[in-house]
């Protein structure tokens, strides 16, 4: 699947619905041969509200702009209509360049302002007749450049990550370090599975690391919920995707705590998520 493909199935897969201009688009592509719901014509067919086989500069911004908010809505853990670098799955330098009221997190606008002059400025660049719309042709052309990109698979939660290696218990210590949290691999652990499975625990008050572990509880748990919602949101984009929720666990690593929440979590998806290998607790 190349970019401009992937870009048509997660629309598919949102169920595309919404009003511009009171022009209403609905999302038909299912009942569309399946060789060109992945393709540019299927973009053009969910964007081109007034059906005149083009893709204006409104239109575009339109679609870029449905879609920012759908990110913004799944990623918002705590409802505030702002994302934090952390629900937004990325680098707080990206959340330092658009955060235009430096209050460290972004809204809605601060990513759809500098979006559309990105897409005005593709616009210009694609648009061969200069009629400031996108054609079947030019988009076709496009398609056809990207052809040659590396597939984006709706299986991965980041650039290189598949849901199975998401849950990859091997990788938990490591990458919590990286999002800040410090202990040993089993304090990692047992914060983790104890925080998401919401089960009261108490830290040594003689461990400091231990103590400041116990204190970012919160962050603990929207940290691993932001990677349990991007599984979920490939899931649903994918129906036949499946998932473990625990791989690679050993002793001391609490797979079965933290397994069991992650099922409860994607409880949706039935037997398209499985528990994985976990050693059960004893006592």
């Amino acid at each position: 699947m190349n970019a401009l493909s992937a870009v048509s199935s997660w629309l598919t897969s949102q169920n595309v619905f919404g009003d511009y201009d009171n022009v209403q688009i609905n999302n038909d592509l299912k009942t569309e041969a399946s060789s060109e719901t992945n393709s540019f014509l299927s973009i053009l067919k969910l964007l081109d509200t007034n059906a005149d086989e083009k893709i204006g500069t409104d239109e575009l911004k339109f679609g870029a702009g449905f879609m920012i908010n759908s990110f913004l809505y799944g990623r918002d853990v705590n409802r505030d209509d702002l994302l934090s670098a952390e629900e937004a799955g990325v680098s707080p330098l990206v959340v330092v360049a658009l955060d235009t009221d430096n209050d460290q997190m972004l809204s809605a606008g601060e990513i759809i302002t500098p979006a559309g002059k990105i897409i005005d400025g593709l616009v210009s660049v694609m648009d061969l007749d200069g009629d400031k719309a996108l054609s079947n042709q030019e988009l076709a052309i496009i398609e056809l450049l990207f052809s040659a990109i590396p597939s984006i698979s709706t299986d991965q939660t980041s650039s290189s990550e598949s849901p199975d290696q998401a849950f990859d218990l091997d990788t938990i210590p490591d990458r919590m370090r990286q999002a800040g949290f410090e202990g040993t691999d089993n304090q990692l652990y047992y914060a983790l599975a104890s925080t998401y499975a919401e089960q009261p625990w108490q830290p040594d008050p003689n461990d400091p690391t231990f103590v400041a572990l116990s204190d970012q509880r919160d962050d603990i748990y929207s940290w691993f919920d932001n990677i349990v919602i991007n599984v979920a949101d490939q899931m649903e984009a994918d129906p036949n995707l499946t998932a473990m929720a625990i791989i690679h666990d050993g002793p001391d690593r609490l797979g079965s705590r933290l397994g069991d929440a992650i099922m409860q979590k994607l409880a949706k998806y039935g037997d398209r998520i499985q528990r994985g290998d976990a050693y059960e607790e004893v006592g």
